[in-house]
């Protein structure tokens, strides 16, 4: 076990997590990998165990996700390719079939109160998967966009709904509590597109209006300064944008004439203006974009040609480039690219051709490959797909026919398969959804209908 933890803790420390989440997701880890090998001791009496990392730390994010536009994590499969040219489309992962062949109801958290052999406690999670969260007063949904420890759901009706951690304001819902255990609105309603960081999200509305809240600490926000104090309200950032994306400590935008924006957090080149200074308003590094992602400090995006570019840190060779150099400026990676998603130290891109790519840290199988090998430049993963989305180490995918696939670290339930085993290659574990998402050691799957199921570490105790 001394192995397996040395070997986890060097891919978080390489981006998965930082901080106190570093020590939280390595026990999390461990403890599922300890479990599925039965390395573990009876649990003495009066022993509470969670599988889900409580981190206090805002970088505690396995991702940056987005819902609603051309924006890379999800998809809307019924209307074509997307990215597309038409950046109006919704993205947001829909499915031609109705209906889920996976059960729900099941939880991620356990917890033993008698000195019975922890391995035994687990059964529940190995047969159930996956476990279902009321949406309250939601409705349908449109979309969904997930961090390590909160959530943001995207109405039909185009208004947000928040749930999660709020340590720095970043549900936008404009109170104090650290913790909103219900989904509750944010103010506006007529948001098409969302976006999530480490501790700081961003909208964008069906005027073109982007804005933003949480976390400022590092400019992402892009207000011109940096601000210790959490903004727990959406303030516009810019105008005329039809693409977004949020990193851990910084953000992108595509505007309607096609200039790529970036600002917040620069330490590995990640704003891509040439330079490592924190950039707090938004400045154009290219021209000619339609569709951004955003990771743990590096960027990538995709332009009118379908041509790929990626820039910031390079470890783990999670930019594509053939080296694990930073990159302080857009470097081009190849070309026939439709959507590209960004995670911790792992990359994805869907081609034209529905072909699905994968390159960076691979130590726990997360690029789905068959391989433990970290991968400098992008291999062919699959074929069929409409949609990624990337946690801390595992994958979930969404293909053309409907159905749903994962791979990667499986240390507590979170590929969703009814077992913890860790899974090389992508294996499919359901169908019927509209929406995928994926973030640190958990998986998210919902419905239009509203039905949305989780899977893995939970987002709240």
């Amino acid at each position: 076990m001394a192995v397996l933890a040395g070997r986890t803790q060097r891919v978080l420390a390489n981006g998965v997590y930082s901080g106190l989440a570093v020590a939280a997701a390595l026990g999390a880890l461990a403890l599922g990998n300890a479990l599925r090998h039965g390395l573990m001791a009876p649990m003495p009496a009066q022993t509470a165990v969670s599988a889900s990392p409580q981190v206090d730390d805002a970088r505690g994010t396995g991702h940056a996700a987005v819902a609603g536009l051309d924006a890379g994590a999800l998809r809307h499969a019924g209307q074509g390719a997307a990215p597309s040219a038409a950046l109006l489309r919704p993205i947001s992962a829909l499915s031609r079939s109705q209906g889920s062949d996976v059960p729900g109801n099941t939880s991620a958290s356990v917890r033993s109160m008698s000195p019975r052999p922890l391995l035994a406690t687990m059964s529940a999670l190995e047969i159930t998967p996956l476990r279902e969260i009321p949406l309250g007063l939601v409705g349908d949904v449109a979309g969904l966009a997930q961090a390590r420890d909160f959530m943001l759901v995207l109405g039909a009706d185009g208004r947000l709904w928040a749930r999660g951690l709020n340590t720095r304001g970043q549900l936008g819902v404009g109170i104090a509590q650290a913790q909103v255990n219900d989904f509750l609105p944010l103010p506006g309603h007529d948001y098409q597109a969302v976006a999530v960081g480490g501790a700081h999200a961003l909208a964008l509305d069906r005027q073109g209006n982007l804005w933003g809240w949480g976390d400022d600490r590092h400019g992402q926000l892009g207000r011109g300064r940096v601000n210790h104090t959490p903004q727990d309200r959406p303030t516009r950032i810019a105008r005329d944008i039809v693409a977004i994306a949020a990193g851990d400590r910084h953000s992108l935008a595509v505007r309607k004439d096609g200039a790529l924006l970036a600002w917040g957090e620069n330490r590995w080149g990640e704003v891509g203006n040439g330079s490592q200074e924190t950039i707090t308003d938004p400045v154009v590094i290219g021209q000619g974009f339609r569709s951004v992602a955003a990771g743990a400090g590096y960027s990538l995006a995709i332009d009118r040609q379908g041509r790929l570019w990626a820039w910031g840190r390079g470890e783990s060779g999670r930019l594509g480039t053939g080296n694990e150099d930073d990159q302080s400026r857009p470097v081009l990676i190849g070309s026939g690219y439709r959507s590209v998603t960004a995670s911790t130290a792992q990359s994805f891109a869907i081609g034209q051709d529905g072909t699905l790519w994968a390159w960076g840290s691979n130590l726990l199988g997360q690029l789905g490959d068959g391989t433990h090998e970290d991968r400098l430049s992008p291999v062919k993963i699959g074929s069929g797909y409409v949609a990624v989305a990337a946690g801390g180490a595992h994958a979930v995918g969404l293909q053309r026919d409907g159905s749903v696939w994962a791979w990667g670290s499986n240390g507590v339930g979170q590929l969703a398969d009814g077992s913890l085993d860790d899974r090389l290659r992508p294996a499919r574990i359901g169908r019927g959804y509209d929406f995928i998402g994926a973030a640190g050691a958990a998986s998210t799957l919902a419905r239009r209908d509203g039905v949305l199921r989780m899977a893995g570490a939970r987002l709240l105790q």
